[in-house]
């Protein structure tokens, strides 16, 4: 639940480096190396059912994509989506290394011709009940300064009443993204209570979130209902601890 810690432990290449178009299929090739010794990244662990997790959004954070690239050999592996817009774009890929732990690493590239430019995003405190598809998402107990664990939880509800069916997504209850809006900081954080396989987790779904850094972040919460994906999202304030005596 803690803010990831940028690794510069690798040489990441990524191709096509500049997207040439919005709103049509682009396959992106990834090569990974260790940085130490050149080698290619092995011995990837099995991590929410993937090998490695990549968070795509636009520098307005107006754009979001959690996708999951394939391994295809030692350091290689590709992933296919598109865009719905030209612009600039970070990705922030996850993996956990055997006997070494997580690491994750970020890339910037863009989308389109001509170099579009996209403004870093200014958030204003968002915390309203969202009204996705036919349900009601309602984020409760959201962090509010650094330093601090503390338990967020997502209700979720249908004409009034809990949903008691939100499925399995990537071996969770739901997964969340919270990430500045200066880009600087990130989190991918998951429910606290793992379900028994072939259960369904119910409504409120409970996360635990510590931000070790203050700012406006971007939270976008995913669950999995009816085998559909839907997200809330919602704008964050973390204000510093205060001062110990």
């Amino acid at each position: 639940g803690s803010a990831a810690i940028i690794a510069d432990d690798f040489d990441w290449k990524i191709s096509p480096g500049v997207v040439p178009a919005a709103k049509k299929p682009v396959t992106f090739t990834f090569s990974i190396n260790w940085k130490k010794n050149k080698k290619p990244l092995t011995d990837l662990e099995i991590v929410h059912e993937k090998p490695c997790h990549l968070l795509i959004v636009s520098r307005d954070l107006k754009e979001f994509q959690h996708i999951h690239p394939d391994v295809k050999s030692p350091g290689k592996m590709d992933v296919t989506t598109e865009f719905p817009k030209a612009g600039q774009y970070r990705m922030y890929m996850q993996f956990y290394v055997k006997n070494l732990g997580e690491y994750t690493i970020i890339k910037d590239f863009e989308v389109g011709p001509g170099h579009v430019k996209t403004p870093l995003a200014k958030l204003t405190v968002d915390l309203a009940p969202k009204k996705v598809d036919q349900f009601t998402m309602t984020l409760m107990s959201p962090p509010h300064q650094t330093n601090a664990s503390r338990i967020m939880e997502v209700g979720i509800s249908a004409d009034g009443k809990p949903i008691e069916n939100i499925q399995s997504y990537l071996g969770a209850g739901g997964h969340g993204v919270m990430i500045r809006e200066d880009l600087s900081q990130f989190l991918h954080i998951h429910p606290m209570f793992k379900m028994a396989q072939g259960l369904d987790y119910t409504s409120p779904v409970k996360f635990l979130a510590n931000v070790p850094e203050p700012g406006k972040y971007r939270a976008w919460m995913q669950f999995q209902i009816n085998g559909k994906i839907e997200i809330g999202i919602w704008d964050i304030e973390i204000k510093p601890a205060p001062k110990e005596e």
